[in-house]
This record gives C-alpha cells, sequence and structure tokens, in this order.
C-alpha cells in the first residue's frame, strides 16, 4: 500500500501478476533462489535509480553510481529487528528501500523516540562523520529493505564530492 515508484506502460498485450507485499515477504523467506532473482532484478533495473534520486549522490558521476550500484549490499529485517544499536561502531550508511524505521536513543529513564523514517531517507551517517560510533538505535518498524552502503565506500566518495561530504556533515 505504498505509492508507486514509477509508472509501467506495456508496449504489446501482456498480463501482469500483482501481489500484496506481505505475499512477497512470504515469498522471499521461504525461497532464497526467489529472494535472489528479485534482489538480482532490483539491482539490474532499479539502484542506480535509487542511488540517484538522493540528493547527495546526484553529483556523482555515472561510472561512480555503477561502481557504487555494485558494491552496495541489499538487506531485510523484520518488525522488531534492531538494524544498527546506539553505542555500536558506525560501519555503514542504511537508504531505506521499502519500510519505516524507528530512531531512538536510550537514556536512564528509558527510551526517547527521535524520528521515523522511510522509503527515500537513509540513517548512519553521523556516526561515519562524527564519533564513529552510532548515536542512536535503528529499528525496523515492519517489513524493511535496506541498501548498505560500507562506511570505506561513503569515505572515498566523499573526498570526491564537495556536496555529498556536505550533506553527510549536516546530517
Amino acid at each position: 500500500f505504498y505509492p508507486r515508484s514509477a509508472t509501467v506502460r506495456a508496449l504489446e498485450d501482456c498480463e501482469m501478476l500483482e501481489m500484496l507485499r506481505n505475499i512477497l515477504t512470504l515469498l522471499q523467506k521461504r525461497s532464497k533462489v526467489f529472494k535472489e532473482k528479485l534482489d538480482q532484478g532490483y539491482r539490474q533495473r532499479a539502484v542506480r535509480t535509487h542511488l540517484r534520486s538522493l540528493p547527495f549522490f546526484q553529483d556523482l558521476s555515472d561510472e561512480q553510481v555503477d561502481v557504487l550500484s555494485q558494491k552496495v549490499e541489499l538487506v531485510s529485517f523484520d518488525p522488531g529487528q534492531v538494524v544498527v544499536k546506539q553505542g555500536d561502531s558506525a560501519d555503514a550508511v542504511y537508504l531505506i528501500r521499502l519500510g519505516f524505521v524507528k530512531v531512538s536513543q536510550k537514556y536512564p529513564g528509558g527510551e526517547m523516540i527521535l524520528r521515523y523514517l522511510h522509503r527515500g531517507e537513509y540513517f548512519g551517517a553521523a556516526g561515519i562523520i562524527g564519533s564513529g560510533v552510532r548515536a542512536a538505535t535503528c529499528t525496523a518498524v515492519d517489513h524493511v529493505e535496506l541498501v548498505r552502503v560500507k562506511k570505506e565506500e561513503i569515505s572515498a566518495l566523499m573526498e570526491t564530492s564537495v556536496r555529498l561530504r556536505a550533506e553527510m556533515e549536516k546530517d
């Protein structure tokens, strides 16, 4: 029930199959082969577009985006599963492909929810630029699919992209 991210038009007569997200999630969990094919299709058709849709990647060259798209990792998390934990070492930035992520911090009196993130947003940059330690815990609210960009990849790109460095520092 998310808004569509693209318009698809048939060039000739065809039959289409549409399935609810929960069915897709179930198929991904039950069949490793199905998940691998789905991820491969996403990597071939959409990861470049996803990377380009984020403002801080827009000034990267096509070659840089191509290289990055082959190095990212596609990861999934179930509802309630912790993606990154406050106090852990910051080793990657995560781009939200599907789902919602809760960002929270622990205090002596309990947990404080800072915000909720959704598709098209990202998290984890502050730890990479700053102390190297996660400042917050990020937890999957529902079934979440993320694009994981390792710290080494982001650091190398920040050396060549003023816009990327400025955006990460702003975060």
